[in-house]
């Protein structure tokens, strides 16, 4: 090999090792909750502190609502995956937490299954603001016949429950962003 050479093949790797280095940087920078420093500087937080930080607040607080207000062998309707439901549309992510529900993708303005299989409707607003396939923030956008709905409020974990409700969504008149609806049979 001459010196060109050599200078050449030294600059290409030197260059593929400057392009992986990035990617691997910002890949460490992506995941800091999983640096040991992580684990023993919170080691005395709670596991749902935890997983706040890690799911993110709302995302594993609406969780952990529909978990305990819903029976364990229930079908749950869950919009449709993509943004601005990055987490909550999506049945692997959300079945880690609700697991043994069985969990229904809808369609964004109908429920794209017969709702007669279905126990429970989530109202989301989704997590993002950000919109993938025209989607817009808000779900469902249809109506459902409800034995009660179970509101949520993320910003301090209040519950309100109306009995023997339709649920009409309007969006000049949302005033409660999240919660469930009882599918009346």
């Amino acid at each position: 090999m001459n010196k060109i050479q050599i200078i050449i093949n030294v600059l290409c790797y030197g260059l593929i090792v400057l392009v992986l280095g990035q990617y691997v940087i910002k890949d460490f920078e992506t995941v800091r909750y999983n640096r040991p420093f992580f684990i023993l500087k919170n080691i005395n937080l709670s596991y749902d502190k935890k997983m706040e930080m890690k799911a993110g607040e709302i995302p594993y607080s609406f969780a952990m609502f529909i978990k305990n207000n819903t029976q364990q062998d229930s079908t749950i309707l869950i919009p449709p995956q993509g943004y601005p439901w990055d987490k909550t549309s999506n049945v692997a992510y959300l079945r880690y937490f609700l697991y043994p529900r069985n969990l229904v993708n809808g369609d964004e303005k109908d429920s794209k299954v017969s709702l007669f299989y279905i126990d429970y409707v989530l109202i989301d607003y989704g997590e993002t603001n950000v919109s993938q396939y025209g989607y817009t923030n808000f779900w469902p956008k249809f109506g459902v016949n409800g034995e009660y709905i179970i509101y949520w409020n993320p910003s301090n974990g209040s519950t309100k429950r109306v009995d023997n409700i339709k649920y009409i969504y309007n969006p000049n008149n949302v005033t409660w962003q999240w919660g469930l609806i009882k599918v009346k049979k």
